[in-house]
């Protein structure tokens, strides 16, 4: 007798230990997908911002003499930034330098 409550006992552990275990899947899993759609969201506010932020400037494409292009922004109190927002130098003329001296040169059209 006392054999069999042992066993009883040792079975109603291991039932509770795996649906404990499922249970934990399952809400990490809820989790997850609640932070993906969260970043997602986070992502497109960020992207809308960027857009708004830029409406009102001045897109001009650029490109360096190894050939790589972006576009910079004139804003309106004179300044120039990338997307990612990092300063440009003009000179003045027809070049732009970014913060490494990197030379670019507007997009002939």
């Amino acid at each position: 007798m006392f054999k069999h409550k042992i066993k009883r006992n040792c079975i109603s552990v291991l039932i509770a230990f795996f649906m404990l275990t499922f249970c934990s899947c399952s809400i990490n899993t809820n989790e997850n997908v609640a932070n993906t759609i969260e970043t997602e969201a986070i992502e497109e506010i960020e992207k809308i911002t960027t857009e708004d932020k830029y409406a009102s400037a001045i897109a001009i494409e650029v490109v360096n003499l190894r050939g790589d292009e972006m576009t910079i922004y004139k804003l309106a109190d004179g300044t120039y930034i990338d997307s990612q927002e990092h300063p440009l130098t003009y000179n003045g003329t027809d070049a732009w330098f970014d913060e490494n001296g990197v030379e670019w040169n507007e997009v002939v059209k």
